[in-house]
């Protein structure tokens, strides 16, 4: 073989080295498994937290929540300090106010002068599109009665309940009162034959579950209560959000609240503690 067949060859060896090195990076770098997640990165979106603007959310020494670009997200304490906040306090309005975390949240007014408040705290900050709306929680009735009943397919009249909450609210501001029935007798004085948690909406005349537990006797201090904690409307949403505190009996799990929005109708679990 002479000279101009080796160079010949070399010259083709290369070319099919390169060719299959280039083939190799492409294919390995768009991967799925470089992101097991399934989701797109966008170099365009900061990656940094002091460079994000959150929208906050504070519910009493619970949630710390920060909201951007659609998503919700939980943010420590040090991200949500010196910021300026709308507060709430046993759902009433308190004033606008700087939030600073110790044990709990402490309210500083413009002058850092240290603002005491006793009660639930909710506060959202000032870049924060909010509406919190007035309402008024009472107890189950008859029609009540008979849709626990319905959703539970057994009678209730036996029942002690230990958590009774009803508001009555236009969810999806259409002029027609809708409804949140949120009962259980977990926690009950008295022996019950079973034992449950439901909490449903009736949204324009149709009943939505968001939670029904049917708990063993053996199993009670392994369940949570739940409690309708606020409601809010946010970012223009043409509708009012559900967020339930969820508490324990023991230490098997952390209280924490849980945001339910209307999606296509329905009403569903969307972010929690």
């Amino acid at each position: 073989m002479n000279k101009k067949v080796y160079i010949v060859l070399i010259v083709i060896l290369i070319t099919l080295s390169i060719g299959i090195y280039t083939w190799y990076y492409m294919t390995d770098s768009g991967e799925e498994d470089n992101n097991p997640n399934g989701e797109i990165d966008n170099p365009t979106l900061p990656t940094d937290p002091e460079e994000i603007q959150y929208k906050m959310l504070v519910i009493d020494d619970i949630s710390n929540w920060g909201y951007y670009d659609e998503r919700w997200i939980k943010l420590d304490p040090e991200e949500i300090e010196d910021n300026q906040f709308t507060v709430y306090v046993d759902h009433k309005y308190y004033g606008s106010y700087k939030l600073k975390y110790g044990t709990i949240w402490n309210l500083f007014d413009n002058n850092d002068t240290y603002i005491e408040y006793t009660g639930s705290l909710f506060a959202y900050s000032e870049n924060f599109n909010v509406n919190v709306p007035n309402y008024e929680k009472t107890t189950v009735g008859e029609n009540e009665i008979r849709e626990i009943s319905t959703i539970l397919n057994r009678s209730i009249d036996a029942v002690s309940f230990s958590i009774d909450e009803v508001v009555n609210i236009d969810l999806d501001f259409n002029g027609v009162v809708d409804k949140i029935v949120n009962v259980s007798n977990l926690d009950s004085v008295d022996a019950q034959q079973y034992y449950f948690n439901l909490c449903y909406i009736v949204l324009n005349g149709e009943i939505q579950t968001l939670i029904l537990d049917n708990v063993d006797i053996e199993d009670l201090l392994a369940y949570p209560i739940y409690e309708i904690n606020y409601l809010l409307q946010y970012d223009n949403n043409n509708y009012y959000s559900i967020i339930l505190q969820e508490g324990y009996f023991s230490n098997v799990g952390e209280t924490q609240n849980n945001l339910y929005n209307l999606t296509d109708g329905n009403y569903s679990l969307i972010f929690s503690d």
